[in-house]
């Protein structure tokens, strides 16, 4: 029944007929139709028909207004037990005569709980006028904000984390976005312990053997890939899943990974190493200044400063 009170509250029946049948007949009809609710075309009847609506009647004695029967073309209306058929009823009920066909009567005021009683004047409160009200600016989401925080929008959700570690560190929310456990030992397998000078050929054997021990040595085991998941969770509110990314090809950039250029990988390793300038938030006026201008002053040093010597330049 809360279905077929939505349905008539809605309006969905519509096109109502009344048929009394005879004069001297005990019983009427109300036939009318009723819009889908899921879908704007349905199966009606046993026929499989497609129709925009469901058609219903129900028949009715007229003196008593005893429901006799009532029938719907939809799935479950042979019964006349259907939301349909109902709403159908509310609808009749909801029905109510025009103001032209109610006799004339004068507005009944609702009545007052406890009469007033006169009061002296130093007891009454006299309300500000306009002029001395101010007006109070409602929360609405342009014009107020929850968080205190302005800057940084993970710094209000920091600052609640701050607070659970104090009186609650071992709620569910605490241990999920700010674990206790280090990825020190995941990071080092990462780092490499030499650094070579640009006039180092970096194809000598002696090259090649340090950098195919470090990527022999570069296995993670079970239990620090367990560890690594423990110490990321909450993802980049974490300041260890930053780092555990800078590491890694994640699966956002291995496309382009695999598609690369073979020949100068250069700009794809700054994407990926966050080295690229131009994507950082740095409006700084002299710095826009010099990356527009770099190639232009090079060319200008290469012509004033570059001198040829036989094979050498200086």
């Amino acid at each position: 029944m809360i279905k077929a009170k939505r349905f008539c509250n809605e309006n969905f029946i519509y096109d109502i007929f009344y048929n009394k049948i005879d004069v001297d007949s005990d019983h009427c009809y109300f036939k009318a139709n009723c819009l889908p609710s899921m879908r704007l075309k349905v199966q009606v009847g046993n026929s499989g028909q497609m129709s925009t609506f469901y058609s219903l009647h129900v028949c009715l004695s007229k003196k008593t207004g005893y429901i006799l029967s009532g029938h719907c073309n939809c799935k479950a209306g042979d019964a006349g037990f259907c939301a349909h058929v109902g709403a159908l009823l509310y609808t009749l009920e909801k029905t109510k005569n025009s103001c032209t066909s109610d006799a004339c009567q004068w507005d009944r005021p609702r009545p007052i709980a406890r009469k007033p009683s006169p009061k002296r004047v130093k007891d009454i409160t006299f309300a500000k006028t306009d002029k001395d009200k101010t007006d109070k600016v409602k929360p609405y989401p342009g014009a107020y904000k929850p968080s205190s925080c302005d800057n940084d929008e993970n710094e209000f959700l920091s600052e609640i984390l701050d607070g659970l570690k104090d009186i609650y560190p071992t709620c569910v929310l605490y241990k999920t976005l700010r674990t206790e456990c280090s990825i020190d030992k995941f990071l080092d397998t990462y780092n490499p312990q030499f650094v070579y000078h640009d006039t180092v050929d970096l194809k000598s054997e002696t090259c090649k053997n340090v950098f195919s021990t470090f990527l022999n040595d570069m296995v993670i085991t079970m239990d620090t890939s367990k560890q690594l998941e423990l110490s990321t969770r909450g993802q980049h509110i974490n300041i260890n899943w930053i780092n555990a990314r800078s590491k890694l090809l994640t699966a956002s950039v291995f496309g382009d990974v695999c598609k690369r250029i073979t020949d100068k990988p250069d700009c794809l390793v700054r994407r990926i190493l966050n080295y690229d300038v131009s994507q950082q938030n740095l409006k700084v006026k002299s710095l826009e200044w010099g990356r527009v201008k770099e190639r232009v002053a090079v060319k200008e040093y290469q012509i004033n400063h570059l001198k040829t010597c036989q094979l050498f330049h200086f």
